[in-house]
């Protein structure tokens, strides 16, 4: 039986679709002038936010492949649901498609994504490495802090751990590295900037 989402308040028919994870539905729905792909519900949630609720990797594809997509659109982005979901195959979605990850994005509680994705409680969290890897080794200023790493360690998260060092080894310490920059080939410590995003891989994360 195929998983439903309950209807909320404001749910517009891409809401719908997508949450009966129709996928012709949404694809009808995207080829109709009058769709207005960001539109939100009540709560300020767009069809996207609904696909990485959900977990639907072919939704979200068909959504973030419309050309009048905002990724970030609404109350909260998509890119929370889809860490909440624990989906790197979401993230890498998402970011793939432009969403944003510094400061100006926040969850209901204040965090961004990275920290929304280190501090998560959640005892199944096996993909939290691959996720933030995935967030901190872009250009869009996901600067991993002290407190993720004491988090870390306290925690005794080591793929977490390597995962915070890599992206503060390729972004020279600074925590960002520039997209389509070239990868410093020499040594000094400072490390390149590498603009490959992680391989994902079951089981593991591998840094490409």
């Amino acid at each position: 039986m195929r998983r439903t989402r309950a209807v909320r308040e404001g749910d517009r028919p891409l809401h719908l679709a997508v949450g009966c994870g129709g996928e012709a539905a949404v694809e009808a729905l995207l080829g109709h002038a009058a769709t207005n792909v960001n539109a939100p519900n009540a709560r300020g949630r767009t069809a996207l936010y609904t696909a990485c609720e959900r977990g639907s990797v072919r939704c979200a594809e068909l959504l973030v492949a419309h050309p009048r997509v905002d990724v970030d659109a609404g109350t909260c982005s998509a890119l929370f649901a889809a860490i909440r979901v624990e989906s790197p195959q979401l993230v890498r979605v998402l970011l793939d498609a432009g969403a944003e990850v510094d400061t100006s994005i926040r969850s209901g509680s204040g965090r961004t994504p990275l920290q929304y994705a280190a501090f998560r409680e959640s005892g199944l969290f096996f993909n939290r490495a691959t996720i933030m890897s995935l967030m901190s080794l872009i250009d869009a200023g996901a600067a991993a802090e002290p407190a993720m790493m004491q988090h870390a360690v306290q925690r005794r998260w080591y793929w977490v751990q390597g995962a915070l060092q890599a992206g503060d080894s390729s972004s020279g310490g600074s925590g960002r590295c520039d997209r389509g920059s070239a990868s410093s080939g020499g040594g000094g410590g400072g490390g390149g900037c590498n603009d490959s995003m992680p391989e994902l891989r079951p089981g593991g994360l591998v840094l490409t």
